[in-house]
């Protein structure tokens, strides 16, 4: 790791060049993780707001896993609740894949 940025240092980078063309792709795998992560995270949220206001006040704190359950065991339509849940896992299998398709992408960068 020294190594990189004694090279950088001795070709008359300043560190703003130094944390652009160093730091930042060796920190990009793990923004990309924890980005997806957080995403995959949020996009499923479900417990807290649920506990906190049940998807209130109107709609305001209503998540697609909340809408999807308020649909199938409150309005009895378990298809249209099961229908948006293969939905939200297909939209969540798009990104993940587009997370692998990077992640593969930055591999062979690296070697």
């Amino acid at each position: 790791m020294k190594n990189f940025y004694e090279a950088a240092h001795v070709d008359g980078a300043n560190a703003w060049t130094q944390f652009l063309k160093i730091t930042l792709p060796l920190l990009m795998p793990v923004i990309m993780v924890s980005g997806i992560l957080r995403f995959i995270w949020t996009f499923n949220f479900y417990d807290l707001p649920w506990v906190m206001t049940g998807g209130g006040p109107g709609e305001a704190t209503q998540t697609t896993p909340i809408y999807a359950y308020i649909r199938a065991f409150s309005g009895y339509r378990f298809g249209e609740g099961s229908a948006i849940t293969i939905l939200l896992f297909i939209i969540l299998i798009f990104f993940t894949l587009i997370y692998f398709f990077l992640r593969q992408k930055q591999e062979k960068m690296y070697k």
